[in-house]
């Protein structure tokens, strides 16, 4: 074999390796792109339904004290407006469990948000309800408004940590696939 045949030989052999790790390495860099765009958008629809829960939560609650200061039928309207829609956003969050720990908050924001409900159809409203109906608030209202709310930002904080846990696993490895790139190259 020639000294040319020889050359054009490392040459095709180079360039063959060139091409091995250029589909690799664009092979790898999408395999992590999808991967991180699909853990960021479950996480992120549940933080979304966890957000929407607590703002739903908050206008039951502004609606069972408008009851209380005697405009109950605009009170129990509202009320029943907004728990429609705090049952839709949390039927999404039940459609949409990734994370481990996720199922047991949503599980405790079922049970606290039945009692929530139990207590508002219980209130003594109107007029006359006075000092009674603040009671009852404070007593029988707040408690399990409160669990809820906490749930609710309890699995909106689990979902974050868990998208910028995946942030950095990306990243780290986005720098593993460089490195390697780099040292084969």
């Amino acid at each position: 074999m020639s000294l040319r045949a020889k050359i054009l030989c490392g040459y095709a052999a180079i360039l063959c390796l060139l091409g091995v790790m250029s589909v690799w390495a664009v092979t790898d860099l999408l395999a992590l792109g999808r991967a991180s765009a699909a853990i960021l958008s479950e996480n992120y629809r549940s933080i979304l339904a966890a957000e929407n829960m607590i703002d739903h939560l908050e206008r039951q609650d502004s609606a069972s004290l408008l009851a209380l200061l005697g405009q109950v039928e605009t009170g129990r309207s509202q009320f029943t407006q907004h728990q429609g829609e705090f049952q839709r956003w949390l039927a999404r969050a039940e459609d949409n469990v990734t994370i481990d720990g996720e199922a047991e908050i949503l599980q405790s924001i079922v049970l606290a948000y039945r009692d929530y409900v139990a207590a508002f159809g219980d209130l003594p409203v109107g007029p006359t309800a006075g000092d009674v109906a603040a009671e009852a608030y404070a007593s029988k209202m707040l408690p399990p408004f409160s669990r809820v709310h906490d749930a609710c930002v309890e699995l909106r904080e689990l979902n974050q940590q868990t998208m910028v846990g995946a942030s950095e696993q990306a990243q780290a490895t986005s720098r593993r696939a460089g490195v390697t790139i780099s040292a084969a190259g």
